[in-house]
């Protein structure tokens, strides 16, 4: 608590002397070491550090005593075996609050935090997931039936662990209970309700889902449930030397488990009572207040990271303020990526021939890809989930303003129309609403394709579409195919 023994503590392994610190090089960087190696930190230890020390796994017992050389040692590890940005460190620092937090659920508030890792293809997505979870013990999903997933799950109860997903985008269209779950796994006292069978029953199964998850994801994720996560933007191209470390893993495990032994110490002067009497401290509030989270949801996860990081005794408060600026940056910059290039594409536009501007939905998601890929971010496809609604919120909307022509091999087009105008305070509206009689009979309604935007074609559209508007009778009768109203006889009739 603020105040007391247990306030952070920033010096780190300053009980360690300065030439065993200097050797731990060693140890952070080839921790199989050869027997005369590990012989020379033994006699370096008893004679400088801690004279009972006479075995290797004591000396590393003793070392776990020390959370700041610990975390700092593991921060050096994973930092080699992800690929992170090497310019934002406060990146690795959230990678292990988030791993700490497992052997700290019977402290912590219910709230979990989640991370997640985005990136371009081949930016190491996979693999990176694959190394957190070998460092934090978590069972790893890359996919499969219902039965693997509860397997999973009840695996991370079983042993007290987080649980990492693959490929989270894929796997939730292939399971829907895999969305379900995320949607509900937000406190370590979750459960999801799901059937599953059972022989020839069927039969109701409460799954406990409260754990800390970490996965990854090839395209965006709707807004709603990518706000339940952290979200690490991997860099593209890989880091010197990974491939050749990600060969020899037992590295990770070995030295995740030092980790978690730290933690545990770390705590144990820590009950539940402790835990909430510090977060509902004024000067824990105020320390929340700071920083620039704007939902609710987002203060309240920054308020677990840094409960975690003063359970440790480490003072993280600007790597946390980093992170959480970063996720603010990640939900409002593809808002202000689309405008700045709606705004831009208008600007350029030929001279205006009285029809409203348009541009092929393409050709749109090309200018906005060119700066994405210029910095190594993903760039989107017209199936991406998030354009809809960044596109919907610039005021281009299915059936008005974003349609597919058949005239023009089934593209997409974005209209100017008045409302986007507006919206994009580019101009008054009012006087670019009444649509062009072109754009009408250009208009195909339907069908929609996965992952589109367009509403799913009715019956009657569908019957427009094939056969015509209009439905003429032997009698010379012709009705509207959509109304049945009956309209007049043409002259020659």
């Amino acid at each position: 608590m603020p105040g007391d023994e247990r306030s952070p503590d920033v010096s780190g392994p300053d009980n360690l002397p300065l030439g065993l610190r200097d050797e731990l090089g060693v140890f952070s960087h080839e921790f199989n070491l050869t027997t005369a190696q590990r012989e020379r930190l033994l006699d370096l230890a008893a004679r400088e550090w801690r004279p009972e020390v006479s075995s290797w796994d004591a000396f590393e017992d003793a070392l776990v005593c020390d959370m700041g050389f610990v975390f700092e040692i593991s921060r050096q590890v994973l930092s080699e075996y992800t690929e992170t940005d090497p310019g934002q460190p406060w990146q690795v620092s959230l990678m292990l609050l988030w791993a700490a937090q497992a052997p700290l659920l019977d402290r912590l508030p219910g709230a979990l935090v989640h991370l997640l890792f985005g990136g371009a293809w081949g930016s190491g997505k996979t693999e990176t997931t694959k190394n957190l979870a070998e460092f934090a013990g978590a069972p790893f999903f890359a996919g499969g039936s219902q039965a693997a997933l509860i397997r999973t799950f009840d695996e991370a109860h079983g042993k007290g662990v987080p649980v990492a997903l693959d490929e989270l985008d894929s796997n939730c269209r292939r399971l829907p209970d895999l969305d379900g779950i995320l949607r509900t796994a937000d406190s370590s006292t979750a459960r999801y309700r799901l059937m599953r069978k059972v022989g020839d029953k069927v039969e109701p199964l409460d799954l406990w889902v409260g754990v800390p998850l970490l996965a990854n994801a090839r395209e965006d994720l709707e807004p709603a449930l990518r706000s339940r996560f952290y979200t690490i933007e991997l860099p593209h191209g890989q880091r010197e030397g990974l491939v050749e470390r990600n060969l020899y893993k037992a590295r990770l495990s070995r030295l995740g488990t030092r980790f978690r032994a730290a933690v545990i110490r770390a705590a144990a002067g820590w009950n539940a009572g402790d835990v909430e009497r510090h977060v509902l401290d004024p000067e824990f509030s105020r320390r929340v207040a700071a920083l620039s989270a704007v939902f609710p949801r987002d203060k309240q996860k920054a308020a677990i990271l840094l409960a975690v990081a003063d359970i440790l005794g480490l003072d993280l408060s600007s790597e946390i303020a980093s992170a959480v600026r970063a996720r603010e940056d990640s939900d409002s910059g593809a808002g202000e990526e689309f405008r700045d290039v709606a705004r831009a594409i208008y600007l350029e536009r030929p001279q205006n021939s009285g029809m409203p501007f348009e541009i092929p939905l393409s050709a749109f998601l090309d200018r906005v890809n060119l700066d994405r890929d210029r910095r190594h971010l993903r760039t989107y496809s017209p199936r991406d989930n998030r354009i809809a609604g960044e596109l919907r919120e610039l005021g281009f909307l299915p059936g008005r303003s974003k349609i597919k022509r058949r005239t023009k091999g089934g593209r997409w087009f974005l209209i100017y129309d008045g409302p986007v105008l507006k919206t994009l305070n580019l101009e008054d509206g009012a006087q670019t609403e009444v649509r062009s009689e072109r754009i009408q009979s250009d208009f195909d309604d339907g069908p929609a394709e996965p992952g589109s935007w367009m509403e799913p074609e009715t019956e009657i559209d569908r019957a427009v579409r094939r056969l015509g508007p209009t439905i003429t009778y032997p009698d010379g009768t012709v009705t509207d195919r959509r109304t049945g109203a009956i309209l007049p006889r043409s002259p020659e009739a």
